[in-house]
């Protein structure tokens, strides 16, 4: 086993601020780093479900069906849960 002590980093490739009309679909991206760590990327779309990961993936697709604003959280651990999480948001404005 190797000691890796690289932090995880990373980011949302999106637009930070993005204004969708509804039932857009949305490619979100995201890009990470952590040494020589297995990282897994988890998405939560802020929908008040109390769901904390609606979707995992580098990149991942959603259709926003209820007008509103959505907080976008990107978390990024490693495989084995050793190194500190990263994490990032953007929001997300649904019109009518």
């Amino acid at each position: 086993m190797v000691n890796d002590p690289t932090p995880i980093t990373g980011e949302i490739l999106n637009n930070p601020d993005m204004n969708l009309a509804l039932d857009d679909s949305v490619l979100f991206r995201a890009t990470g780093s952590g040494g020589s760590s297995i990282l897994k990327y988890s998405w939560d779309f802020g929908t008040s479900t109390g769901i904390q990961q609606d979707a995992s993936g580098q990149s991942v697709t959603r259709k926003f069906r209820k007008p509103g604003t959505y907080k976008i959280t990107l978390t990024i651990t490693d495989l084995y849960g050793l190194k500190k999480p990263y994490s990032s948001s953007i929001n997300v404005k649904v019109n009518p």
